[in-house]
């Protein structure tokens, strides 16, 4: 119940997000495609980068505590997903059987899913990767790109970033190999045929 709703409550960066850059002051309206989510927990107006950009953001504070709060979240949800879970997610077809099988009286009440050793390690990747992507998101939070002060952008901040886009590729892939083996697949958002999809006989 917790690891769901510590998941969940990632969802609210989308919010925030919204909500800070309506009070944007920087040069120009705050851009989606040319502007950093950074600009919008930066703590002063100033010229930041190279080359410079004038950033300032009147409501930092709520955005650099949304970095914080979702990074904490994230971490726990990280410290509480278990490997059935995965394991169910991309084996719905295992799930319905074990459901067809309790219908019909042959097993003990108790729905069994057993994870192989493969999706074990994957989750542990996953958890990992995850935990680590909610300390980078923690650390943008606490440490913003004009810590400790404008117009300097080397510091933890931008590690932070670097680590955060690692931790995002890893979990993704990750889970995108696990599910991939016994789900069907479809590249690129398009569909292929079934005789392409991979599947354990």
């Amino acid at each position: 119940m917790i690891g769901s709703w510590a998941a969940k409550a990632m969802l609210s960066f989308i919010v925030f997000e919204w909500v800070v850059q309506l009070g944007w002051k920087g040069n120009g309206t705050y851009s989606y495609a040319s502007n950093y989510v950074s600009d919008l927990g930066a703590v002063h107006c100033d010229d930041i980068g190279n080359p410079a950009r004038y950033v300032c953001s009147p409501s930092f504070a709520a955005m650099d505590l949304a970095l914080i709060f979702i990074g904490v979240n994230v971490v726990v949800a990280a410290c509480l997903i278990t490997s059935p879970v995965l394991w169910i997610a991309a084996h719905a077809g295992d799930l319905d059987d074990a459901y067809k099988a309790l219908r019909r009286d042959k097993t003990d009440g108790k729905i069994r899913m057993q994870p192989t050793g493969f999706a074990k390690a994957t989750t542990t990747i996953i958890r990992w990767s995850l935990a680590v992507t909610g300390l980078a998101i923690f650390a943008i939070g606490v440490f913003p790109e004009d810590y400790p002060n404008a117009g300097h952008t080397i510091g933890i901040h931008d590690p932070a970033v670097v680590i955060l886009s690692l931790g995002i590729f890893v979990t993704l892939v990750s889970i995108g190999v696990l599910w991939f083996r016994r789900t069907d697949a479809s590249l690129g958002f398009s569909d292929w045929p079934s005789s392409l999809a991979y599947r354990d006989c």
